[in-house]
């Protein structure tokens, strides 16, 4: 019976002292998954959309960005009907002030639709985000200082066109991700991303934008941790 008490402590301290090795590993696989998917993509356009505040910076690459609406008119042959807009793939990595670090990888289904005046368009797919959540400057005396967090989530997007103009039109956007416990791993319990932002085309090739940003994490640790809360300036290129 000592024996086995033994053998469980030593099994025990063995795990523990293993479990740090997981996150690199889970960092790799990350970035191996990342990349296979970028790799096997089709790409005709490509984009660049950064985001500003003052405690988040976010920068992504857009491979075939969506545009649904420019210069006043849908971009279809029939824009009385819809704007198939295919596949959009986000490769982003985000910081913020307090020293988190996430990548993510998002694949969204767009199209838009006419009907009438009103015009609108939708998208749906799924985003994949990872990193590390510092708490370091975040807590006085954090019990933990960081945890590493991933999560495989759904989401959808909707906007409208507020101002239609041939020169510099103005839409508007809502988004939100959500990820359960099931598809959330490393140290994360849940995932949960909303947003909004009011754009306007400057030229056919740059938009900029206003939005609001909110990223939280339900980990083993804490929860409800806010990884971004705030307004942010953007600016999204394609080429």
């Amino acid at each position: 019976m000592a024996n086995f008490l033994l053998l469980s402590s030593e099994s025990h301290l063995c795990f523990e002292n293993e479990r740090p090795s997981s996150i690199p590993l889970l960092k790799k696989q990350l970035l191996a998954g990342v990349l296979m998917l970028a790799g096997s993509f089709n790409v005709s356009a490509a984009g660049l959309d950064l985001a500003l505040s003052d405690d988040t910076a976010y920068l992504s690459l857009l491979l075939n960005p969506f545009v649904s609406y420019s210069g006043g008119e849908c971009q279809t042959s029939n824009p009385s009907q819809n704007c198939d807009g295919g596949t959009e793939l986000a490769l982003g990595v985000m910081t913020t002030e307090v020293g988190d670090r996430l990548l993510q990888a998002s694949l969204m289904a767009r199209s838009a639709r006419v009907s009438g005046d009103s015009f609108y368009d939708i998208a749906a797919g799924i985003k994949a985000i990872g990193g590390e959540i510092d708490y370091t400057e975040r807590l006085d005396s954090p019990a933990i200082r960081d945890e590493t967090v991933g999560a495989l989530a759904l989401g959808m997007q909707i906007g409208t066109i507020l101002f239609r103009s041939p020169n510099n039109p103005v839409d508007m956007s809502a988004s939100i991700f959500y990820a359960p416990s099931i598809t959330s791993f490393a140290k994360a319990d849940h995932y949960l991303e909303y947003g909004a932002q009011i754009q306007i085309e400057v030229i056919p090739s740059a938009r900029a934008y206003l939005g609001y940003r909110h990223l939280e994490f339900q980990t083993d640790g804490y929860s409800d941790v806010e990884v971004d809360s705030n307004m942010h300036i953007g600016l999204r290129i394609s080429f």
